[in-house]
């Protein structure tokens, strides 16, 4: 409900931008949201929604030059309408105006009307221009947020130390700063601070619990993407590697079938689902190869059992409010590494991942039902092979996955 009501309030305000100087229905973006909402699982960070089509509003999309992945980013884009969108382009040429979607197969009205404000027909875009004074006048935004319930809840009241109580102020903080660079180099920097959690004292002297940065540099040459900092990744079907925005099921058949689009920045303020290193996409003809490493804390409980360190609880909230929420904050080491390799061509994908996860300590097997099949140890190698293909107006896709598991009791 929570999540719902943010990003209504979100729309409302933002309304007079969605309109974009044109005469498009107020009461069709409502709509989409309200459709999305439906499909958002209840654990996502839907300020992720509207940081993108904020984004994508004041960075319209260039329908000559996108490959399909930033119209993925929209969310409300079936797999089949984006491939007829770039098989019009190249059967017919590039765009000439943004009102050529309507000629496309699979696109009515209140498609074209829900797209328009978010992409353009424009020239292209180098880093011939770039230059240090260039990059001081890119666009750059930031943002504070102030946030605090009326009401005071239970937590603050208590003062027994024996009892789980909140331990910080109920304020919540949050800073953000954007900079693009002719959507070419982009920097995000995030800091948040959750009602409930300590700010500037004790085991918070650094101020706020949360932060998080990363730089993003597109169109190197064959080098297509790299992020530095904070990343995600979303790849075939999910099984082995997705970050970010999940749907589940709902009246929008295409949320059935994931559209992983690889390799993203990570600008959420979800503290649990993301990766921190060095990612890259390269391109090599018809095939892509994105390598990948990380490590970060995590949150959880660990404890030392005959000289050895087990982990019996992994926490994904990203809450620090209480003592024992403070005393799993980053008490795990997690790196995870492995590389993505994908062949497109036309409208054929194929692709196989490998990723292995290592955690400083053992993780135990949980003793509920739904834990019987859970990973136990602390080394995990997962591989898996997907693939999709578009034919008119079907779509086909499969996944097949191998996992390897080694436990290291040790």
């Amino acid at each position: 409900m929570r999540l719902k009501l943010y990003l209504l309030i979100w729309i409302l305000l933002g309304s007079a931008i969605a309109t974009y100087g044109q005469e498009y229905n107020e009461l069709t973006f409502d709509q989409l949201l309200e459709q999305l909402l439906e499909e958002l699982e209840e654990d996502v960070d839907a300020s992720e929604i509207s940081e993108r089509w904020s984004y994508y509003l004041k960075n319209p999309i260039d329908l000559n030059k996108t490959d399909g992945r930033e119209l993925h980013d929209l969310l409300f884009l079936s797999v089949i309408q984006i491939e007829s969108l770039l098989a019009h382009r190249k059967e017919s040429g590039d765009f000439i105006s943004k009102q050529e979607l309507q000629s496309i197969i699979g696109f009515d009205l209140r498609t074209v009307q829900y797209l328009l404000p978010f992409v353009t027909v424009s020239g292209d875009m180098h880093y011939r221009d770039f230059t240090v004074k260039n990059f001081l006048k890119s666009k750059q935004e930031v943002m504070l947020r102030y946030g605090r319930l009326l009401q005071r809840a239970k937590g603050y009241s208590i003062t027994d130390t024996a009892r789980s109580r909140y331990i910080g102020d109920p304020n919540r903080y949050t800073v953000r700063y954007r900079l693009n660079y002719n959507d070419k180099i982009r920097l995000a920097i995030n800091m948040d601070k959750d009602a409930g959690e300590l700010f500037f004292r004790d085991k918070q002297q650094y101020g706020f619990d949360f932060y998080g940065a990363s730089l993003s540099i597109r169109d190197l040459g064959k080098v297509k993407h790299v992020v530095i900092g904070d990343f995600a990744l979303q790849i075939g079907q999910g099984l082995t590697m997705w970050n970010g925005l999940s749907f589940g099921k709902g009246s929008m058949i295409e949320s059935s079938a994931r559209q992983g689009i690889g390799l993203r920045q990570y600008t959420s303020l979800n503290e649990a689902n993301f990766l921190r290193g060095v990612a890259g996409s390269l391109t090599l003809g018809k095939f892509e190869f994105t390598p990948y490493i990380s490590y970060r804390k995590i949150d959880g409980n660990m404890e030392k059992v005959n000289d050895d360190w087990v982990i019996s609880t992994l926490s994904t909230s990203g809450l620090h409010r209480t003592p024992t929420e403070q005393r799993y904050r980053n008490a795990i080491g997690q790196l995870v590494y492995g590389g993505n390799l994908l062949y497109s061509k036309n409208r054929f994908k194929i692709g196989g991942n490998f990723v292995a996860t290592h955690l400083e300590g053992v993780k135990l097997l949980g003793k509920a039902l739904e834990n019987k099949y859970d990973f136990e140890g602390n080394l995990l190698r997962n591989a898996s092979l997907y693939y999709n293909y578009t034919y008119r107006n079907s779509y086909f896709l499969e996944r097949l996955l191998r996992v390897l598991m080694k436990d290291m009791l040790g």
